[in-house]
């Protein structure tokens, strides 16, 4: 099996380059039709060989995988061979290792013709975790040793509860799901980064594209796209429903109303309420939510552009890099927002009086405690920490002079008048916090009160109670990549992650079952360790 590389954007003069390795297994056999199914991710590999032969058993063709690693640019070395453990059983010509799949933390096999309880050539679906870290290349292995870096600054402790991820809406599978919406006959909206919003019912049921806004969209990088959407308070008088998102041609952040009917969004009721350039254009922030007091809060992002950070987060004169609060109850074209009175910056000379707090760099996620009222934003980091802020009106959280309690490099600060975060976790590059919601839903009692927030790179699911945050606890483990939390009508928690369907968090009634599979076909699952 031969593998190719490329340098730039093309496969070196005249489309033709040779092959940088070429590989074989340390027992491949003849016939054994290695290299036929690869996945592949920076400094993992793995290879199907789905006629080989059983190594212990008088079985031919079962199949097997091998799962090669290396470091940086160093050459390619096996490191396991994978069998069904069920060899014998599944038999001859079973093919394991039609198909391979490398997630985070699991390999996922396909057998084509595995025998298996269901029948002869029922076919069949494995699913083995990884011993050691996730086998997903330089860039995650940053975030896994900051992540190591983090449980020694700020232990994470047990869980108080035991929980699994289910899937709901009737498994309904989206590309993207960026956030949820929840219409007031129990039914939902899902936006999905790519512009879509689907209408659904609860079982998945009644699903139907209500809205689609990719060819507005600017941008493919995560932060960037459709961001957040939020229903209007007043919804049922005035089926309004609040959208932020990137927009063509330049990538100003955009947020915008329409109208809902029908299980549809009418595109030609959008209403611009406020445009914002956003320079540079993937760190827009994107966190749309209305507040206890009727208010629309969003989260605008101050981008760094060619490694330096424009500045504007500490200028009260420039919306980037705040959370802003603004009437919405009367929007018109004429008259699409009113500062209320209160807010922190009114009689300041210069201020954008939108301000509600500044100093954040990427505002991605954030959500009101729906018991105290108080607003949670992660905040996504760019040198050396990601943030979990409890924002308060006139509040400087400190960017771009300093992350964390710490000065950014080359910078003098001074952070006595700055709040610092609630909790911080290193900032690995590429990598960014998921903020979640603190949970008061019922079904999980000892989460009551605790704020719950992932990072993108790990697939780990933390949380803290509120009034300790210094006390952080390790949840869930998922091989799936966050990308949103989104709480329930009735404080339920729901995660949502690429190519999948949206999860649901939810109690462990029988705790070997908490590590479910997300792999099967019509022949069901062998699940292995």
């Amino acid at each position: 099996m031969a593998l190719f590389d490329r340098p730039g954007a093309n496969w070196g003069q005249g489309g033709l380059r040779g092959p940088d390795a070429v590989l074989q297994g340390n027992d491949t056999t003849a016939g054994d039709w290695f290299g036929y199914a690869l996945d592949i991710r920076e400094g993992a590999l793995a290879v199907g060989a789905p006629s080989r032969p059983h190594p212990q058993l008088p079985v031919n063709g079962v199949g097997a995988v091998y799962l090669f690693g290396r470091v940086a640019d160093g050459p390619w070395e096996q490191n396991a061979l994978l069998v069904p453990d069920d060899g014998e059983s599944a038999g001859a010509d079973a093919g394991f290792g039609w198909d391979v799949w490398l997630g985070d933390r699991h390999v996922g096999v396909g057998a084509w013709l595995a025998d298996n309880v269901a029948g002869t050539d029922a076919r069949a679906a494995y699913v083995y975790r990884l011993a050691g870290p996730p086998a997903t290349g330089a860039a995650i292995a940053d975030a896994v040793a900051d992540r190591e870096a983090f449980d020694g600054v700020t232990p994470a402790g047990e869980a108080p509860t035991e929980v699994e991820l289910v899937q709901t809406f009737g498994g309904h599978l989206f590309t993207e799901a960026i956030d949820i919406a929840w219409l007031p006959d129990g039914s939902a909206l899902v936006a999905e980064r790519n512009g879509r919003i689907t209408s659904l019912a609860r079982d998945g049921s009644r699903a139907v594209v209500a809205l689609e806004l990719s060819g507005l969209l600017f941008g493919e990088a995560l932060g960037t796209g459709l961001l957040s959407m939020a229903l209007d308070p007043q919804f049922a008088v005035n089926s309004h429903v609040w959208i932020y998102y990137t927009a063509d041609p330049d990538g100003r952040a955009r947020l915008s109303r329409f109208s809902v009917g029908n299980a549809a969004i009418d595109p030609s009721s959008e209403l611009v309420v406020l445009e914002i350039e956003v320079t540079g254009g993937d760190e827009a922030g994107g966190a749309v939510r209305f507040g206890p007091d009727g208010f629309l809060y969003a989260g605008i992002g101050d981008p760094v552009v060619d490694g330096v950070p424009t500045g504007d987060a500490q200028n009260l004169g420039r919306l980037g890099g705040s959370v802003i609060r603004i009437d919405v109850s009367d929007a018109t074209s004429a008259n699409p927002y009113v500062v209320p009175a209160d807010n922190p910056f009114v009689a300041l000379p210069g201020a954008r009086t939108e301000i509600w707090a500044y100093g954040l760099h990427d505002p991605r996620r954030m959500e009101f405690d729906a018991a105290t009222g108080d607003l949670w934003v992660g905040d996504v980091g760019y040198e050396s920490f990601d943030e979990i802020n409890r924002v308060v009106d006139g509040g400087n959280y400190g960017w771009s002079v300093a992350e964390g309690d710490a000065c950014l490099s080359g910078v003098t600060c001074e952070l006595t008048t700055t709040q610092l975060p609630v909790f911080r976790t290193p900032h690995a590059p590429g990598c960014g916090i998921i903020g979640g919601p603190v949970y008061r839903g019922g079904s999980i009692p000892g989460l009551t009160g605790a704020y719950i927030f992932s990072e993108l790179c790990t697939g780990l699911i933390f949380g803290f109670d509120v009034g300790s945050p210094e006390a952080a606890f390790r949840l869930a483990l998922t091989e799936r990549t966050p990308l949103a939390f989104a709480a329930g009508p009735a404080g339920g928690l729901f995660f949502m992650t690429p190519g999948s369907a949206i999860l649901e968090v939810t109690p462990v009634d029988e705790p070997a079952t908490a590590d479910i599979p997300y792999f099967s076909d019509d022949g069901g699952v062998v699940a292995s360790d």
